[in-house]
């Protein structure tokens, strides 16, 4: 199984490499900035980013939002070497369902328009993995309709559920789950915000 997982990761990679590289796909757009009100509410001092795309969140963490160490994973775009230096960021590339990061290691953990790209078969892994390493809350909008973006000719949101059923699932990892609204229309009109379970490691 594990063969069969690091092949497809590898081939996801691969797609997404060329996407970026191709202009096929962006990994420029900060969509974590329809959090920053609730953020700012709160006394985080660290953070990663899943899916990080060029680090445009995590800058504005630590220069804006008052976050004392950043840290971002990517598939691609760490590889790429497209992501935005900064002292107080650590990037890694690395797929969703394998943060090399401690138990409980940062305050919060986001993930923004991102889980619709990850396949159904690795998507509690990746919800187990963030519950993990995540010590207060979890923060995520997800797209409910397929992408504009394709890469020889898949679409790149693989997973296309309605908000209902990513609120069960998001349940079933984290102790409490609310739905934000964001502010923007149609398919990222809703983000979740999670309390991340302390009970568990």
């Amino acid at each position: 199984m594990i063969e069969s997982k690091n092949k497809y990761i590898i081939k996801e990679k691969e797609k997404y490499k060329k996407g970026f590289s191709e202009g096929l796909a962006r990994c420029d757009k900060n969509w974590g900035k329809m959090f920053y009100p609730w953020i700012e509410k709160h006394d985080f001092k660290t953070v990663v980013d899943i899916g990080c795309g060029d680090g445009s969140f995590l800058v504005d963490s630590v220069e804006k939002l008052g976050f004392e160490k950043g840290f971002g994973l990517d598939i691609a775009s760490v590889s790429l070497g497209i992501t935005k230096n900064h002292s107080k960021i650590t990037y890694y590339d690395s797929d969703s369902s394998s943060i090399s990061l401690q138990d409980k290691s940062v305050d919060l953990a986001g993930s923004f328009e991102v889980l619709e790209h990850i396949s159904y078969e690795l998507i509690d892994e990746t919800l187990s993995e963030i519950s993990r390493v995540a010590n207060e809350y979890f923060i995520c909008s997800i797209a409910s309709v397929y992408s504009g973006e394709e890469v020889d000719g898949d679409n790149l949101h693989i997973i296309v559920e309605d908000q209902n059923w990513w609120e069960a699932k998001l349940s079933a990892h984290f102790e409490s789950v609310k739905r934000y609204k964001t502010g923007y229309r149609g398919a990222a009109e809703y983000g979740f915000v999670c309390k991340i379970n302390k009970g568990e490691k």
